[in-house]
């Protein structure tokens, strides 16, 4: 609390110096001051009211994009495990084979690593 309050001393404290300085100043300066005050306040930027539709254009392309490439990846893993099943059902080992896929794996691997080490 000590620190909002040592903040708003030097707030006012700057403000009232700069209000005192100002009123020291000349006509001369007052005007230009105010003269350039003014002018920045009435300066135009410039429009980028074309801007606005390309950008909603460009963010319509996007969204479409990222949408086809989602479908897409979607559609290629439906597809693929509806291959999977067709290949499972022709295949000619039995069906037990497949319910003990993974150790089968398991040994693969547990053969490659003996050849290797030994």
């Amino acid at each position: 609390m000590k620190n909002v309050d040592k903040d708003q001393d030097l707030q006012d404290r700057a403000k009232f110096l700069l209000e005192r300085k100002t009123e020291s100043l000349d006509h001369k300066t007052t005007s230009r001051l105010a003269e350039i005050r003014r002018r920045a306040l009435q300066s135009e930027k410039p429009s980028v009211s074309w801007l606005r539709p390309i950008s909603g254009l460009a963010a319509a392309c996007s969204i479409l994009v990222v949408f086809y490439f989602l479908m897409n990846r979607t559609v290629e893993k439906e597809m693929s495990a509806d291959l999977m099943d067709i290949d499972l059902l022709s295949a000619s080992e039995s069906i037990e084979f497949y319910d003990e896929l993974e150790f089968y794996g398991w040994l693969a691997e547990e053969e490659a690593n003996a050849k290797s080490s030994g």
